[in-house]
Formats: structure tokens, C-alpha cells, sequence
């Protein structure tokens, strides 16, 4: 009797096993996974829904970014270029993805707006360009810029926006002749270079756009860029902007 009893549990034993295991792995394939968003330290979190799964904990400590008021130039053909200075005060941490809005708003409450995605580095003075938009079909009263992200999108980095400086300049109608120079102790294979015209009262009058490749650490060169906008008054002064990739 007692053999019968113990070869009845060593049965019910295996019978439990056997169907333990696809109930193990179902529950593995549909148990929840850490939640970053419960209000809750868990699932080796180093805070409340931070570190460890979640985003780093620095992250909620981060500055926001400033945004300035947009720069708008019109051209006689109704269109026009936007500039909007966007500024990343933390040292150590850009965005790889954010989404903007610009909106111009009118007299009687008209409203347009474009959008667009871009990224910031640590510590930079980011410039949104907008080239060629046709103008809405009512006078622009008023304009601002708007962004959005997702914390998660927030990455640290040593990469920093490149150190391209202006030398000097000279135009006519038909292009601009710029002097670069590389001063970062590194080579780029393409940059973006957006060059923001300015007047004697700090307006902007127009924007230039091109692309250069294989430019060396500590090299000098010379930009040539044709098809100038119909400029309304003279150049008084230049900002040069560099963009480049973020690298992966």
C-alpha cells in the first residue's frame, strides 16, 4: 500500500510539472515588463520611475530649452526664410528628436504654422532654418516658435556642435566668396552651413544655405555660393551656422 501511495505522488508529481512548464512560459511571454510610469521605485529603478529600465535619473534635473522669437524675412516674390535660436543650457545632455511648430498669427485671428523635427547638442546655440515657405495669405501680426519631446529622447554625449569660423566675406548680386576655417582639432566629411544675413539694425535679410565635404582640422577654405535672395539692403554682418549629424 505504501508503494502504491508513493507511485501515485511520483505520477501527480510529474503530471504537475509537465504542465507547469507552458504555463510558465506563457506567463513569461505576457507578464508586464518595468513600468517607467507607475510612481514607483521598482524593477531595479535608482528613483521613482528613473534609472536602472527607465531614463537616467539626471534627467529629470535638466534645464528646458530657451527658444527665441522668430526671425521672418519676406521676399518680393511671397515667400519667405524663418530663423528660430534655440539654446541648450545642459553641458552633458542633447536631444536626438524633438518636433517644432512655427505659427504666425494675423490681425483678425488668422493662424498658420509649419513643423519640422530636428536635435540639439549639449551646450549649443541651435538654429531652426525654414527656407523658402510661402507666405500665408494674411499679414503676419505675430509669430512663435513651439517644440515637444519625449524625455526619453534626452542622450548624453561628448559630441558638440562643430567650431566652423567666418574669416571674412565679400558679395555682389550674384554670390557670396566666404573664408571658413576648421578650428576644431578634428575632420568633418559633410557639414551643413546656413549663413544668416544681417543689415546695419540687426534685421535679418536673408539666409544662404549649402553643404561642404572633407574639410580637414585646422584647414581654411573658401565658399562660393551662387543665387543670392533679393537682398533690400546691404550686409552688414554674418552668422555662421554649422550643422552636423548626430554621430550614432
Amino acid at each position: 500500500m505504501e508503494w502504491r501511495l508513493r507511485k501515485q505522488i511520483f505520477i501527480a508529481l510529474i503530471f504537475f510539472i509537465i504542465l507547469s512548464i507552458p504555463l510558465y512560459l506563457i506567463y513569461l511571454k505576457y507578464k508586464p515588463g518595468p513600468s517607467c510610469y507607475n510612481n514607483r521605485q521598482d524593477y531595479n529603478e535608482e528613483g521613482v520611475d528613473c534609472g536602472g529600465p527607465c531614463v537616467p535619473c539626471e534627467v529629470y534635473e535638466l534645464q528646458q530649452l530657451k527658444i527665441k522669437q522668430p526671425q521672418i524675412v519676406i521676399y518680393p516674390d511671397q515667400t519667405m526664410d524663418i530663423a528660430v535660436a534655440i539654446t541648450n543650457p545642459n553641458e552633458n545632455y542633447g536631444l536626438k528628436n524633438f518636433k517644432y511648430e512655427i505659427y504666425f498669427y494675423g490681425p483678425n485671428n488668422e493662424i498658420a504654422k509649419i513643423d519640422g523635427e530636428s536635435f540639439i547638442l549639449p551646450s549649443e546655440e541651435k538654429y531652426l532654418i525654414e527656407l523658402n515657405i510661402a507666405m500665408p495669405r494674411f499679414f503676419i501680426k505675430k509669430s512663435e516658435a513651439k517644440i515637444t519631446f519625449n524625455k526619453e529622447d534626452w542622450f548624453k554625449t561628448e559630441q558638440r556642435k562643430p567650431n566652423i569660423e567666418l574669416l571674412s566675406y565679400t558679395y555682389d548680386e550674384n554670390y557670396l566668396l566666404a573664408k571658413i576655417f576648421n578650428r576644431d582639432y578634428q575632420n568633418y566629411n559633410k557639414l551643413k552651413l546656413y549663413f544668416l544675413l544681417y543689415d546695419e539694425f540687426d534685421t535679418l535679410i536673408g539666409i544662404l544655405k549649402t553643404e561642404i565635404y572633407d574639410i580637414k582640422a585646422q584647414e581654411q577654405k573658401d565658399i562660393k555660393i551662387f543665387s543670392l535672395p533679393p537682398l533690400l539692403s546691404e550686409i552688414k554682418s554674418i552668422i555662421l551656422y554649422p550643422e552636423l549629424e548626430i554621430e550614432q
